[in-house]
C-alpha cells in the first residue's frame, strides 16, 4: 500500500503540472535562432523546423571581404560573390554588401562616411541614390593601408611620402611607377683646363687634364650637362614605387546576402 501511495502522489503531481503545458504552442523560429529567409542565402543553409522558408545561412566569408581565386566563378552573383571591377548593383539585391561599404569612410576624419567607389574621378562607377559600386581592383596590387582610427590611416603615399586618410586610400590608386634618377655636371673652365662638379646620378670628379680651350687667356663661360630618366621615358617619376614580377588573378568580394 505504500507504494501505491506513493505512485498516486507523482501521478498527481505530474498531472497538475502537464496542465499548465500547451503543447500546441510551438516556439518561433526567431527564438531558435533562425533570423534569415533561406531564399536570400547565397549558398547552404540550415532550415527551420517549424518553417521551411526561414533559416540560418551558412556564409562562406565575412560580407565585405575580397579574396583571390585562379579562375572565375561560375554564376558567381549568385553565390554571394561579385567580381571587383567596378560595377554599379541595385542595393536592394545586395542589402549587407551595400550597408557594408557605406560604412567606409568619405573624408580623411569621422565627419562623412558612405561609398567611396561612387562618382569620383578615379572611378567610372556613377551611383544612384538606389545603386552602390563595388571596387575596381583590376590591373592593381593590393596594399595593406594602417587601421583607421576614426580620423586618419597611416597609408604611406610613396609619390610625396606624405600619409594619405582612408578615404583618399580608396578613391585614388597609386599608378605604376618607376624612381626618377636625376644629376647635374658643372664643367667650369679654368685658363687652358676644366674643372667638372657633379650632384644627384652623377658622382663629383675633378678634372685635372689639360684640355686646350682654344683661348688660355680668360675664364670661359660655365656649361651644365643635365641627366634625367624622364626625358627617355615616362615610366620614370619621383614615386619610387617598382612594379615586382606577377600574375594576375581573379579578385571578388562577398556581397552576403541576396534578394532574388
Amino acid at each position: 500500500m505504500k507504494n501505491l501511495s506513493l505512485f498516486v502522489s507523482a501521478f498527481a503531481l505530474f498531472t497538475s503540472s502537464a496542465s499548465a503545458i500547451d503543447c500546441g504552442t510551438l516556439p518561433s523560429c526567431e527564438s531558435l535562432g533562425y533570423n534569415d529567409i533561406v531564399a536570400q542565402c547565397p549558398r547552404k543553409s540550415i532550415k527551420c523546423p517549424f518553417d521551411t522558408a526561414k533559416g540560418t545561412c551558412l556564409h562562406e566569408a565575412a560580407v565585405g571581404e575580397v579574396a583571390y581565386f585562379a579562375g572565375p566563378i561560375g554564376n558567381a552573383e549568385s553565390k554571394g560573390w561579385l567580381p571587383c571591377d567596378g560595377k554599379t548593383y541595385p542595393r536592394t539585391k545586395y542589402p549587407e554588401l551595400a550597408a557594408f561599404l557605406d560604412k567606409h569612410p568619405t573624408k580623411n576624419d569621422s565627419s562623412s562616411y558612405g561609398n567611396p567607389f561612387c562618382n569620383n574621378i578615379y572611378h567610372a562607377s556613377t551611383c544612384s541614390a538606389d545603386t552602390f559600386a563595388v571596387p575596381d581592383y583590376r590591373g592593381y596590387f593590393l596594399k595593406v593601408t594602417g587601421m583607421w582610427d576614426g580620423k586618419k590611416s597611416t597609408n604611406t603615399n610613396f609619390k610625396g611620402g606624405t600619409v594619405l586618410g582612408l578615404a583618399d586610400a580608396a578613391k585614388a590608386p597609386q599608378n605604376e611607377q618607376l624612381p626618377n634618377i636625376t644629376g647635374t655636371m658643372k664643367y667650369i673652365a679654368h685658363g687652358a683646363m676644366y674643372n667638372a662638379v657633379c650632384t644627384g646620378a652623377f658622382k663629383t670628379t675633378v678634372l685635372t687634364g689639360s684640355i686646350n680651350r682654344g683661348n688660355a687667356g680668360g675664364e670661359g663661360p660655365t656649361e651644365n650637362i643635365t641627366f634625367d630618366a624622364s626625358n627617355s621615358s615616362s615610366v620614370y617619376t619621383n614615386s619610387g614605387h617598382v612594379i615586382p614580377a606577377n600574375y594576375s588573378v581573379y579578385a571578388y568580394i562577398y556581397a552576403g546576402k541576396v534578394v532574388k
